[in-house]
């Protein structure tokens, strides 16, 4: 039985990059090439909670890579105990 291939292209600019196993399915699917990743303007991020600091994939990261948390933009809140 003969594999099925699945075609890459770039979705910014169209190029081919080439072909993968398809696991069964055909078709295309989108990735993006490494001259228009260069293109993209994303500066670093650091999350304020663990403060690593990396070069996010996508414009509006989720979370950090390294604590996973969500809040990565919000610094963490200074707890004041009363004393008596």
């Amino acid at each position: 039985m003969e594999a099925i291939k699945l075609k890459i292209v770039c979705a910014w600019c169209n190029k081919d990059m080439g072909t993968k196993d398809g696991q069964g399915v055909s078709g295309i699917s989108h990735g993006i090439c490494p001259e228009c990743y260069s293109k993209m303007d994303m500066p670093k991020r650091q999350c304020l909670r663990c403060g690593h600091e990396w070069e996010p994939r996508t414009p509006k990261p989720i979370q950090c890579p390294k604590c996973h948390s969500p809040y990565w933009q919000t610094a963490r809140k200074e707890i004041i105990s009363e004393t008596s």
